[in-house]
C-alpha cells in the first residue's frame, strides 16, 4: 500500500488529465482538418499530437509498472503466510499430545482461511488506491460545471402587448474579465415593422448588441426594453418566443429538413407543413429542398454535413421565419448567400413580414442600404445613426465601408 500511494497514485491522477489533454489535441486537429491540409500542417500536428501521446503513454506505463510489481508481491506474501501457517501448525500438531491434535488442525485451517481474506482484502484496497484518484479528477471537473453560477435569471413576468419594439437605452457592457467596455452608451429604438441595420468594422460590438436583447448576456448600465419592458423582466421563455433569431454561424441538428424549421417552441400552436414550405419559401430554399431525396423529409445530418453553407444558412433562416416572431435578428446571416440570392431573399422578407421587427448585422453594404435606420458602430460606440443617404452625407465610418464595396456612380447616386 505504501508504494501504491507513494510511486503508483500521484500518477493516476495525472493520467486523467493528460487523458483530457490528448482528446483535445485529437478534437482540434479533426475539427479543423481542413485548414491542416491547406497549409500542408500535418507534420506539425503529428508532432503535437506524438507530444501529448507519449507523456500520456510514458505516465501510463509508470504507474501500471508499479502495479505490475504489486501483483506478484501480493502473491509472494499470501504464499509465504499460507506456507508459515501450515508450518507452524504442523510443528505444533507434531509437538501436541493426541487429544490436542484435531484442536490444533482446526485452528490451522481457520487462521489460514482468515489470513488469506486479510490479504484479498489488502489487494481491494490497492485496487481502490488505483481507481479513486483518477475518479477523484473526473468528479472534480463534473462538479466544477455542475457548481458554475447562473447570471440570467428569470424574471417574475411580464404582460406586454406584443408589437416588437426594441428600446436601447444608455446601455454599456463588459465581458467578465475585459480591461474596457465593448459597448459603451448605446441607445436607439426599433419601432414595430421597422428594418434596422448595425454595421461595422470586425470587433465593433455588433454581435455583442444584439445578443443582448433575448438576453444571452446582461447590460451592465442602462436597459435593453422589448414591448416596453425591461428584458430582465421576462421569464427567459416569455422572451424568446417574441424572437426569431438566425446566428452568425448557422446551426443546424440531425433530423429531416423539416424537424429543423419547425424546431423548438414558439409559444402560438406547433408549426404546419403549410408553414414550414412557406418558411422555406421566404429563405430561397425550395428549389434545392424539393431536389433532395426525400423533399422536406430529408435527412439533415449532424452539424448540417450534408447541406452547403449557404443551404444550411438558408434554413436557419427559415426556422427564425416559421416562428412568426414579432423580433427577427439576423447576425451577419447572408454573408454566405451571392448577391441574387441575398437580394431576392431580402424581397421576400420584406413583403411577408412587413409587421415584423428586422435588427440586420451586415457587412454588405448592398444588404441594408435600404433599411428604415442604419446604426454605424465603431469601438463599442455608435458614430452614425440615419437612413443610407444620410449616412453617405455625415459618418465619415459609413463612408469609408460605402466607398470600399460601392463603385463612384453608386456613391453619387446615393
Amino acid at each position: 500500500l505504501a508504494v501504491t500511494l507513494i510511486f503508483a497514485l500521484p500518477r493516476f491522477q495525472r493520467i486523467q488529465g493528460l487523458t483530457d489533454n490528448l482528446n483535445r489535441v485529437t478534437r482540434e486537429q479533426l475539427t479543423g482538418i481542413r485548414v491542416v491540409r491547406a497549409y500542408n500542417a500535418e507534420g506539425y500536428q503529428e508532432k503535437k499530437f506524438a507530444v501529448a501521446n507519449d507523456e500520456l503513454t510514458s505516465t501510463n506505463l509508470a504507474a501500471n509498472r508499479v502495479m505490475a510489481m504489486m501483483s506478484p508481491t501480493m502473491t509472494l506474501i499470501n504464499s509465504g503466510l499460507t506456507l508459515a501457517v501450515y508450518w507452524i501448525g504442523a510443528y505444533l500438531i507434531e509437538a501436541a499430545s493426541l487429544t490436542d491434535k484435531l484442536g490444533i488442525f482446526s485452528d490451522m485451517v481457520v487462521f489460514s482461511n482468515y489470513a488469506m481474506q486479510v490479504i484479498l482484502a489488502f489487494m481491494m484496497l490497492n485496487m481502490i488506491f488505483v481507481l479513486l484518484p483518477r475518479a477523484q479528477v473526473s468528479a472534480r471537473r463534473i462538479c466544477e460545471v455542475l457548481d458554475t453560477e447562473n447570471h440570467i435569471y428569470d424574471g417574475a413576468g411580464v404582460k406586454a402587448e406584443k408589437c416588437g419594439t426594441v428600446e436601447f437605452r444608455h446601455v454599456s457592457f463588459r465581458y467578465p474579465g475585459a480591461a474596457a467596455d465593448t459597448l459603451t452608451d448605446i441607445s436607439f429604438t426599433a419601432r414595430a415593422g421597422e428594418t434596422i441595420a448595425l454595421i461595422g468594422a470586425t470587433g465593433s460590438g455588433k454581435t455583442t448588441l444584439i445578443n443582448l436583447i433575448p438576453r444571452f448576456y446582461d447590460v451592465a448600465e442602462g436597459q435593453v426594453l422589448v414591448d416596453v419592458a425591461d428584458v430582465r423582466e421576462y421569464k427567459q421563455e416569455e422572451l424568446h418566443n417574441r424572437i426569431g433569431y438566425v446566428s452568425q454561424k448557422a446551426v443546424l441538428f440531425s433530423g429531416t429538413v423539416a424537424s429543423n424549421v419547425a424546431y423548438g417552441e414558439r409559444g402560438h400552436g406547433t408549426v404546419s407543413d403549410g408553414e414550414i414550405k412557406e418558411a422555406v419559401a421566404i429563405a430561397q430554399s425550395t428549389d434545392f429542398v424539393e431536389k433532395m431525396e426525400g423533399t422536406y423529409d430529408a435527412p439533415i445530418a449532424q452539424s448540417g454535413t450534408n447541406v452547403s453553407g449557404g443551404q444550411k444558412q438558408r434554413l436557419s433562416i427559415a426556422r427564425a421565419v416559421a416562428r412568426k416572431p414579432e423580433i427577427l435578428i439576423f447576425d451577419d446571416s447572408f454573408s454566405a448567400l451571392d448577391y441574387k440570392t441575398d437580394r431576392a431573399l431580402r424581397k421576400a422578407l420584406s413583403e411577408s413580414t412587413a409587421q415584423t421587427t428586422k435588427l440586420i448585422v451586415a457587412q454588405r453594404i448592398g444588404t441594408i442600404r435600404h433599411a428604415d435606420q442604419i446604426i454605424a458602430l465603431e469601438h463599442g460606440r455608435i458614430v452614425g445613426k440615419g437612413t443610407h443617404e444620410e449616412l453617405l452625407k455625415t459618418c465619415v465610418t459609413y463612408q469609408e465601408i460605402a466607398s470600399s464595396q460601392l463603385s463612384k456612380e453608386e456613391l453619387n447616386n446615393g
